[in-house]
């Protein structure tokens, strides 16, 4: 397969790539690039061309294009599922028994062990709920994550000059913004993120503003549409 330099656009010979360095230089530009980045590049544009994936959708209704993919994913989402709701329950018998120790009430909640142990009293309370915070931040950071494995989305809007990216579930999510009109590339690219001790894989829209990174939670095939999908419509 022939190796173009996404930068110059330029070919590299076969005498400049190298295997098993994972490496290839572009003579044109004086620029190294990993051979495995540039070789799926070149393959996920013919993602573009066939059938699109289960749960992933390109809709056009004449203002606005949107991309996207469902995050969904059941084997996550039951995994934190069942860790939620042990790790809540856990979290919850701390956090009510504080606060009815607070309110004045009667706490069925006990602090130490063995004969040290007793009931958690109003001096205690406050203490309690300021130390279980990150306990309760955590509780509600893998509930979030089982449910955007259930039903978040990744989506790619765009108009005249303007692209958003949306990470989310439902109307809640986290919006970036870039020019649509000045998108230098699309490619998929290795995260700062690791799953099961693999680095994940992501899309990066190149675009001259800004760099918009997205999709490492998406299956490869949804990812992969995706980055095609993008390229064809932002730089091809």
């Amino acid at each position: 397969m022939d190796t173009v330099c996404p930068k110059c656009k330029a070919d590299i010979t076969p005498d400049d790539v190298n295997v098993a360095q994972n490496v290839a230089y572009c003579r044109a530009c004086d620029t190294l690039h990993k051979l495995s980045d540039l070789v799926e590049r070149e393959s996920f544009d013919d993602a573009a061309a066939g059938e699109i994936p289960a749960g992933a959708w390109l809709r056009d209704d004449g203002r606005q294009t949107r991309v996207g993919a469902t995050m969904r994913s059941v084997g996550t989402a039951i995994f934190f599922l069942i860790f939620s709701t042990f790790w809540n329950s856990i979290v919850a018998i701390f956090v009510v028994g504080a606060i009815g120790s607070l309110l004045g009430g009667d706490s069925s909640v006990s602090i130490g062990e063995g004969d040290n142990a007793r009931p958690i009293e109003s001096g205690d309370s406050l203490f309690v709920l300021l130390f279980m915070i990150p306990f309760v931040l955590v509780g509600l950071g893998t509930l979030a994550v089982a449910l955007l494995a259930l039903f978040g989305r990744v989506e790619v809007t765009l108009r005249p000059g303007q692209g958003r990216v949306f990470t989310g579930l439902g109307p809640i999510g986290w919006s970036r913004r870039f020019d649509s009109t000045r998108v230098k590339n699309v490619s998929i690219e290795t995260a700062n993120s690791s799953t099961n001790g693999k680095p994940d894989r992501q899309v990066v829209i190149d675009a001259a503003d800004r760099t918009v990174k997205l999709g490492t939670t998406l299956s490869r095939a949804r990812r992969r549409w995706i980055a095609a999908a993008l390229q064809r419509l932002l730089v091809a």
